[in-house]
């Protein structure tokens, strides 16, 4: 199906599928993830509390380095972005997503391990469509020199500039679309300078973080090669495309970031919804 303008037909999961990863921040063991059909949006669950938490601008906890959902601001689940960038990257727009606890895996970094569970799942058909947001004029946030900008464009596209201090990530820009997700977005992975890395460790916002669930940066070396010279902004790009998920509509727009990170995509998500 064509998701580049227009409607989204409504689908969801043929069957429930599970995966198994690591959780980074609260405690580094062991957390499985349910991916099961829904009829009713994008949402969580966290079976372990009985509370469902959909997938939408006024269930946002804000937490640092990460979206996260909950109730009355206090996040109940973290880390949500990737799992939504999978779901409307292959365009499914209703799921529910199952956990026992309060954090969604960060598997290898990237979203693949969530597509490749997805087209295991398959696909069912749901009745109706899900009409885009389309924009009349163009909007623009700007704040201590990171800038996110919508335009009026017949398809939806993405373009990431990043600018990073660190000389084996520099600068590096990445466009893509819906039809790139799986081949060239979802496999982009999470990556952190050991300096960042230690910082989060002294804040106690990691707990679990490795080379098997993100790229890491040493002074002189990647702990892995990169999958795509671009591999660092199309992670952002994989990143907006999660975030801006919780607006419930996918958006036909030309969407260009530069320097942002979460919490500007979701103040872009705000004002978006805010022309609708």
């Amino acid at each position: 199906m064509s998701r580049a303008a227009g409607a989204w037909p409504r689908q969801t999961l043929a069957r429930p599928v599970a995966l198994h990863g690591n959780a980074v921040r609260t405690h580094g063991g062991q957390v499985e993830l349910r991916l099961t059909p829904g009829d009713a949006g994008l949402a969580f669950w966290r079976d372990d509390l009985s509370q469902r938490y959909p997938a939408d601008l006024d269930h946002l906890a804000s937490v640092p380095n990460a979206t996260a959902l909950g109730r009355a601001g206090q996040p109940e689940v973290l880390f949500v972005e990737h799992v939504l960038s999978a779901l409307v990257g292959l365009g499914y727009t209703d799921a529910e997503i199952h956990l026992d606890e309060p954090e969604v895996p960060l598997f290898d970094g990237s979203a693949a391990p969530i597509v490749e569970a997805l087209a295991e799942a398959g696909v069912d058909a749901l009745p109706g469509a899900v009409e885009p947001l389309v924009l009349s004029e163009p909007l623009s946030i700007e704040r201590d020199g990171r800038r996110i900008t919508a335009a009026p464009a017949d398809e939806a596209s993405f373009e990431y500039h990043l600018a990073h201090a660190h000389p084996l990530i520099g600068e590096q820009v990445a466009t893509a679309g819906w039809p790139d997700y799986a081949a060239r977005v979802a496999p982009a992975r999470t990556f952190a300078t050991t300096e960042e890395l230690a910082a989060l460790a002294a804040a106690g916002l990691i707990k679990g973080g490795s080379e098997a669930n993100l790229l890491v940066i040493y002074p002189d070396r990647l702990s892995a090669p990169l999958h795509s010279t671009d591999e660092f902004a199309l992670h952002k790009v994989l990143d907006l495309m999660g975030d801006l998920a919780l607006l419930g509509r996918p958006v036909q727009a030309w969407i260009r970031a530069e320097r942002t990170g979460h919490f500007d995509n979701q103040a872009l998500a705000r004002a978006l919804r805010a022309t609708a």
